[in-house]
């Protein structure tokens, strides 16, 4: 997700991020890309899939 969002800021995902653990730096990159769209007059939409991918859930679909 993160080429994506870059690619609404318009800016590249700073290499100094590389080593630094995604909910240090996503929060940052989301709601740049959140005004930048507001700015713009456009909505920015987040998908999120496989919610329960992480957890070991293999049936049932109420993982959650």
């Amino acid at each position: 997700m993160p080429p994506q969002l870059t690619e609404v800021t318009g800016e590249p995902l700073p290499v100094a991020l590389t080593g630094v653990p995604p909910w240090e730096w996503f929060p940052l990159l989301l709601e740049k890309a959140a005004r930048r769209c507001t700015r713009n007059g456009e909505r920015l939409v987040l998908v999120v899939d496989g919610l329960n991918g992480d957890r070991g859930v293999t049936g049932g679909g109420d993982g959650l």
